[in-house]
């Protein structure tokens, strides 16, 4: 019969791992797809850089959900780096460099930071909490055996 305490040791083994890895690469791939969608759709659309900002940080948040604070990073500055060459360019005047495009990607990078680290902090907890009631479940468990 197999415990909770077996699952969670089994979840940590080092042959879980790849699993983990390829779960966190097959989420970052799909953030990269998702930055490459928003950014195929809006230049035809001719969107703001604002709005597509706010997709990107949707790509960014979604990310971080699934993988943590350091592949949403990743993420973040595939989406800057798509800000500023695709969508600055189209809408300043060419041969002058707009220094408000400076601020919004500052803007956009702290932004996307800052959320990261909030949803990171809340995963983290979350994983705590559930992992301290599986344990509380194990010593209920074996306190009845115990008694029985």
């Amino acid at each position: 019969m197999s415990t909770a305490r077996d699952k969670s040791m089994m979840e940590t083994s080092p042959e879980a791992a790849p699993s983990g890895l390829r779960h966190a690469a097959a989420h970052f791939l799909f953030g990269v797809i998702g930055l490459a969608l928003i950014t195929l759709a809006a230049i035809p659309l001719r969107l703001q850089p604002g709005s597509i900002s706010l997709l990107y940080l949707i790509v960014v948040v979604f990310v971080s959900l699934r993988t943590g604070f350091g592949l949403s990073l990743a993420v973040s500055l595939i989406a800057v780096f798509c800000l500023n060459y695709y969508f600055l360019p189209l809408y300043s005047s060419s041969g002058t460099k707009n220094p408000l495009a400076i601020v919004a990607t500052v803007a956009f990078l702290v932004s996307a930071w800052v959320i990261t680290g909030m949803v990171a902090r809340v995963r983290q907890l979350t994983e705590a909490q559930f992992t301290l009631r599986l344990e509380e479940r194990l010593a209920e468990r074996t306190r009845i055996a115990r008694e029985l």
